[in-house]
């Protein structure tokens, strides 16, 4: 059996990996073992469930369509790791992130918890009620969450509810008065007005 994929020049066959093969997965980076799809010709291999992931994702973390690439590295803007094989790409805002990333369900919230998605943190986020927790820093404003918050425990990332509810996704500035500012996450930036380096959200031209 053939599958003509999009992110390779040939068609692909279906066939059976053995553990002792050691053949790892272009898209995942994984050990390949059972059923997968691969080019002799390339050494270019996928488990058959990577090769199944569409070409085009939506996220609640950034507003663009998402492109499923291949890349021989790049830095998530999601979980900040570098990575190498699938990157879910928007070029127009020089946005990646990996697979798993992207993927819905990554994190469920426990019981009948209220949660969101929110375009900040690729997680869920959990309605913690008041929190007393010296070290629960909002990532937007920086300072502590002692009142109505959400978080994700799991990245110990949290937001006021006030901050999170009052962020825009989308601004106009004096500062870049041609073009709108989209918010984004990254990893590592230079703040274009006080031209330090920081990390986390930043608000980017979308041009």
């Amino acid at each position: 059996m053939e599958f003509d994929y999009f992110l390779h020049r040939h068609d692909l066959k279906l066939s059976e990996k053995q553990d002792e093969d050691g053949v790892i997965c272009n898209g995942c980076k994984k050990s390949l073992l059972g059923l997968s799809y691969g080019c002799d010709r390339c050494k270019f291999y996928l488990h058959q469930s990577c090769a199944e992931l569409p070409e085009e994702f939506r996220h609640f973390i950034h507003p663009c369509p998402l492109i499923l690439k291949i890349r021989s590295s790049f830095t998530c803007n999601a979980c900040y790791e570098s990575r190498s094989g699938f990157a879910c790409c928007c070029v127009k805002c020089r946005f990646a992130v990996d697979a798993d990333c992207v993927q819905p369900g990554t994190v469920k919230s426990k019981g009948g918890e209220k949660h969101i998605e929110h375009l900040s943190h690729r997680h869920p986020l959990v309605r913690l009620g008041n929190l007393k927790d010296d070290e629960a820093l909002c990532a937007i404003c920086g300072t502590l969450c002692t009142g109505p918050a959400f978080g994700c425990s799991l990245c110990n990332f949290y937001l006021h509810e006030f901050c999170l509810e009052t962020l825009p996704q989308k601004i106009k500035h004096f500062s870049h008065p041609s073009c709108s500012l989209i918010l984004l996450t990254t990893p590592s930036y230079r703040c274009g007005a006080c031209e330090k380096y920081r990390c986390g959200l930043t608000f980017r031209c979308e041009v």
